[in-house]
């Protein structure tokens, strides 16, 4: 894992209390972001050099632990009703297709070739739902949306610290807030 304090610069009475690999990025940069909490700011960032091109990438965003007033987590899958539907058209008009083809042989394999793209369409549609993942730390002036660049939509899926981040992250914000761990005087 990146050190934050190689990329970013503390305050002098600033320290690291904790940090997490809490998500992958894989558009526009295929990167972790880390998620590091200091006894000042929360901190999400991403830091990487590509060998290729030579340059760095980097995304940074911050939000002062006295600003803190909660976590927004959400992970859930959507189903495409849309495609659901249109595949659920394409297999009635293959059934009525296959149903016809008593009368009009034409119409036998191509009902057939209907009913099974509608089956194999809305199976897909079930089997790789989309995915919907969001990250908000709520401030008093500003929320901390890790995701949301100015002009992208970044695919971010979950880091392997997430859970901890649920479990740990708000005590963790509370108790600094408080001054009951990590007095900040």
């Amino acid at each position: 894992m990146a050190d934050i304090r190689n990329i970013i610069s503390f305050a002098q009475d600033e320290f690291l209390i904790r940090e997490y690999f809490a998500f992958k990025m894989f558009f526009p940069v295929k990167a972790r972001i880390n998620l590091s909490v200091t006894n000042k700011r929360l901190i999400a960032f991403s830091y990487k050099q590509s060998m290729l091109n030579f340059e760095d990438e980097a995304l940074y965003q911050q939000i002062n632990i006295e600003d803190v007033r909660g976590l927004e987590i959400l992970q859930v899958k959507r189903y495409s009703i849309g495609m659901i539907i249109a595949c659920g058209i394409f297999l009635f008009i293959g059934g009525i297709m296959y149903s016809m083809s008593a009368t009009l042989p034409i119409f036998g394999l191509p009902g057939i070739l209907f009913m099974f793209g509608g089956i194999v369409g809305i199976s897909l549609c079930l089997a790789f739902p989309n995915k919907v993942f969001t990250f908000q730390v709520k401030g008093v002036t500003q929320n901390l949306n890790v995701g949301e660049l100015i002009s992208l939509k970044p695919v971010i899926s979950v880091g392997p610290d997430l859970p901890k981040i649920v479990q740990e992250l708000g005590a963790l914000i509370i108790e600094i807030q408080d001054g009951a761990i990590y007095n900040r005087k």
